[in-house]
Order: structure tokens, then sequence, then C-alpha cells
């Protein structure tokens, strides 16, 4: 199996070739995802959503000027009181 990732300068263009593609007995599965719309922390988290190279790039950079040390039982606290 393989991924296929196809970039359209235009939503008419993209319809015809969405189209074209859920017509065709080998494709499995067909989805769109819209490039322009901005992130929120809670995509980084979304089930079945890879993550780009730019996100991954990104959190690394915010990972490695991260000066502060946190101790894991103050994160997992600080989780559970928020979930409550």
């Amino acid at each position: 199996m393989e991924t296929l990732i196809l970039q359209t300068d235009n939503n008419e263009a993209t319809k015809e070739i969405l189209d074209f593609i859920k017509k065709m007995k080998s494709v499995k599965f067909v989805s769109v995802e819209k490039s322009d719309e901005k992130l929120n922390d809670h995509d980084w988290a979304s089930p079945g959503r890879y993550a780009s190279d730019s996100e991954i790039e990104s959190l690394a950079i915010a990972m490695e000027s991260e000066t502060e040390i946190k101790k894991a039982d103050d994160v997992f606290e600080k989780l559970i009181n928020s979930i409550r």
C-alpha cells in the first residue's frame, strides 16, 4: 500500500481530482486536509493524524528552548487537576 499526497492550487481542481480518484477501484480511502487552516493545541494529539515535518521541527525547537526542568509528578498533578 502507498500513500499519495496531492496539493492543488484551487478548489475546483481539487473537486474534479477527488471525484475521479474516488471512482477508482484500487483506492481504499480518500481524505481532504485543508492546509490553510491554523493548528491549535488539540491538533497535535488528534488520533489518526500524522504530524507534518514542519510540525515535528516546531515541536523540537520548542522543546530545545524549554529551560525549566519539570518533575513528572508535578506535570501529572497539573494534568489531573485540569481534567477534574
